[in-house]
Parts: C-alpha cells; sequence; structure tokens
C-alpha cells in the first residue's frame, strides 16, 4: 500500500444519472490522485477497460454490474461494495420486494465483493424504519442518502 492514502489506485464504479453517484465520485477525485472512474446505467455493458485495471482499491457504488473475480482479484487491498438494500435483501429491485413484503424495517449494506453477488463479508449496515405510506421511490431515495453517509465514512477511513 502506498505510504500516502491519497495515492492510492482506486477503481469506482457508479450508477449513471444519480446525483448521490455524482458526489461520491466528485469526492473521489477530490481525494485520490489515481482514481479511475466508470459510470453505467442497468443496460449498459461493463467498459473493455475496466476488466484490465490493476490497482489497490474497487469501489461500486449504487452500480448494477456484475464484475468477474479475475477484476476483483486485481485489487490489492479490497473490493467493496455499497448497495441499496439490507442484507436480507441481496440483488437488483430490492427495494421492490422491502414494499411488497410489507417490511417494517430496512437498510442499505457495505461489503465486500466476490464472485458471488452480494455474498462478500458485510463491512457496515445502516437501518431506517418504514412505515406503511412509504413508497418505492421514498426507500429508494432514503436508502441512496444512507448509501452516501456511508461511502464518506467508509472511505475516510481508508484516507486516514
Amino acid at each position: 500500500m502506498p505510504k500516502d492514502p491519497k495515492d492510492l489506485r482506486i477503481l469506482f464504479l457508479r450508477k449513471k444519472d444519480n446525483q448521490y453517484a455524482q458526489r461520491a465520485e466528485d469526492f473521489i477525485r477530490r481525494s485520490f490522485q489515481h482514481a479511475v472512474i466508470f459510470s453505467g446505467g442497468r443496460k449498459d455493458k461493463l467498459p473493455a477497460d475496466v476488466l484490465n485495471w490493476k490497482g489497490d482499491l474497487v469501489v461500486s457504488f449504487i452500480s448494477s454490474w456484475i464484475y468477474p473475480q479475475s477484476l476483483l482479484s486485481n485489487a490489492n487491498m479490497a473490493a467493496i461494495n455499497f448497495h441499496p438494500g439490507s442484507p436480507e435483501y441481496p440483488g437488483t429491485g430490492c427495494t421492490n420486494f422491502a414494499i411488497y413484503n410489507g417490511e417494517k424495517e430496512y437498510g442499505v449494506t457495505c461489503h465486500h465483493m466476490n464472485e458471488g453477488v452480494d455474498s462478500g463479508n458485510i463491512i457496515a449496515v445502516k437501518r431506517f424504519p418504514v412505515t406503511g405510506n412509504d413508497t418505492v421511490y421514498q426507500v429508494t431515495q432514503h436508502c441512496y442518502k444512507l448509501i452516501e453517509e456511508m461511502f464518506y465514512e467508509i472511505i475516510n477511513d481508508f484516507l486516514k
């Protein structure tokens, strides 16, 4: 690992057209000198350039891409994912299921990534109450706010 955390080589993969992801990207750009950043939507393919990346830390921020183990293994320190769902709801569309199932509590998760989708060791979880009046949109927006908070906490730990 570099002596100065700002010298870490970061691969930041984020959701396109999302204000929370844009702010997180801006933070990464300000905080790390060697950041490689890609954004994409649900229908976008993982850019081929990503597969050749080698460095210290892979950060997936509300991204819908599934990463091959070969990429995750190219991170010397860690490959982490910020996910809009509590551990009970891995995968995509999880907010919909929480509303459909009438959950009273929901949350967001940061976890290590490995070959199985949303199956790596959990780093942190933040939870919040859900009411019967909450919509999928409201719960999703709450998730995004908590993910952004969690992101700053965890990435700042790398900077210390």
